[in-house]
Order: structure tokens, then C-alpha cells, then sequence
């Protein structure tokens, strides 16, 4: 079903364009977008199986004390690190994001393009298997911060000039994860 609404919301024509190289274009467009797409959801699939299924093992890795937060702020009255705060927060909002981005009519995604989009995701799915997995220690920590100026240098940086085409609109984007 959201294949069939990104396809909706991308029909919009330009006449002075042919039409049947411009529906080529258009539909390469929509079927990269939606490789994007099904990319995202079935890793945010996954990985809220992992968390709900994950037991007690991982109890007090970061990622898990901060959903943990999320859910239920008044039970932590001090917080180890104030990386457990947000980190959840960067997670749902990147993911949303890029589905709103998928979902959107803005730009056509060329193979190209959707193969660096899938790359510099990966980053952030490598960030999430850390964040899983290290405690709040100092070298649990160092470990995190040295995954975030990966993320840093191949998501943030690289992610919006990839979905908006270049264009100056990356602000926005560059803001949200910058502060």
C-alpha cells in the first residue's frame, strides 16, 4: 500500500518532457524509492524484535536503557550518561525521516543514488548494533563515540544532499542532528 502512495504522490507530469521517457524515469524512480522503503521497514521491523524479545541479557546496554527511558521517564530519577536521553530519540527520528522522504514526491532516486542512500544508512544500522550492545562504561562509551563520527561523517553529513538532490535544502536536516 505505500508503494502504491508513493507512486501517487509522484504522478505529476511535465509536459514539456516526453511522456514515455519521463514515465520511465518516473517509475525507476518510485521502484528505487521503494527499495529504500522496504529497506527501513524491515529493519525497524528487526530491530523491535530484538528489543522486545531481547530478555534480560542486554538489560543495561545503552540502547535499551534508553528506550527503557522513553518509556517510562519517572523511574530514572539519575541517568548514568545523558546519551541514554536521546539516543532512541536519534533512532526514531532518522527512521521517520526517511520515510517521510520515501513517501514524498520530492526528487527522482537513480540507482546510483539509491545505492549511496543504502550505504550511508548502513552506518546507522552499525551505530544501533552498538549501541545494543555496549554498556554505560567509559569504554563502552569511547566505543559509541567513535561509531557516532562515523555515523557523524557518513549519515549526517552525506544523507541530505543524497535525498534532496543537492539542492540547499539539507538545513533542515543537518539542524535536527547537529544540536
Amino acid at each position: 500500500m505505500q508503494a502504491l502512495d508513493i507512486i501517487r504522490n509522484s504522478m505529476d507530469f511535465d509536459p514539456q518532457m516526453g511522456q514515455p521517457e519521463q514515465l520511465f524515469a518516473l517509475l525507476e524512480s518510485v521502484a528505487n524509492k521503494t527499495i529504500i522503503y522496504l529497506d527501513r521497514e524491515k529493519r525497524i521491523f528487526t530491530e523491535a524484535n530484538l528489543v522486545s524479545v531481547g530478555g534480560k541479557k542486554l538489560r543495561n546496554s545503552v540502547l535499551r536503557m534508553s528506550f527503557e527511558f522513553h518509556k517510562d521517564p519517572e523511574s530514572y530519577h539519575s541517568l548514568p550518561h545523558e546519551i541514554v536521553v536521546n539516543l532512541a530519540a536519534f533512532f526514531e527520528l532518522c527512521d521517520a525521516l526517511i520515510l517521510l522522504w520515501v513517501q514524498s514526491s520530492q526528487g527522482m532516486v537513480s540507482d546510483a543514488i539509491v545505492n549511496e542512500i543504502l550505504g550511508s544508512v548502513r552506518w546507522r544500522d552499525r551505530f544501533w548494533t552498538v549501541a545494543d550492545t555496549v554498556k554505560v562504561d567509559a569504554p563502552g562509551l569511547a566505543l559509541l563515540a567513535l561509531h557516532w563520527h562515523w555515523v557523524l561523517k557518513h549519515l549526517v553529513r552525506q544523507i541530505p544532499q543524497l535525498l534532496m538532490n543537492h539542492e540547499d535544502k539539507t538545513s533542515w536536516w543537518w539542524s535536527v542532528f547537529h544540536n
